[in-house]
């Protein structure tokens, strides 16, 4: 279970950044030699149900700066190094999970979202 009840629909403004052979696709691979590419459907990831409220390690805020207003995301990882991207406009649903903070970094950095400086950690807050 993902913890998503809903379909998943890409963000219209960054779905050519993904599509096999677009333009937009290659000139970020040339630049970055990195990119996720939409397969025809797209899969949720499952992972079990995590206690956020006792086993989070650290919580982020990324900002898109070209939105206007910006737009904003919060990023929880859990003490096990999983990560979910939650959206705070629409109910706070997980819209990313993935294994490694790592890959829901990358993740976030392809849609040109800007990590907030300061992180918040579990430990400051207990």
């Amino acid at each position: 279970m993902s913890g998503i009840d809903r379909p998943l629909m890409p963000d219209p403004k960054h779905i050519a950044k993904h599509i096999p052979n677009a333009q937009q696709m290659q000139k970020r691979l040339e630049q970055e030699r990195l990119v996720h590419v939409l397969n025809k459907e797209i899969n949720t990831m499952s992972f079990p149900a995590l206690n956020l409220a006792e086993d989070w390690d650290f919580t982020e805020l990324w900002i898109d700066r070209t939105a206007s207003p910006p737009y904003v995301l919060i990023l929880l990882s859990h003490e096990s190094g999983k990560t979910q991207i939650y959206d705070p406009a629409e109910d706070y649903q997980v819209i990313f999970a993935s294994e490694t903070y790592q890959e829901a970094k990358l993740w976030l950095l392809e849609d040109e979202y800007e990590r907030v400086e300061q992180r918040l950690c579990a430990e400051k807050v207990t």
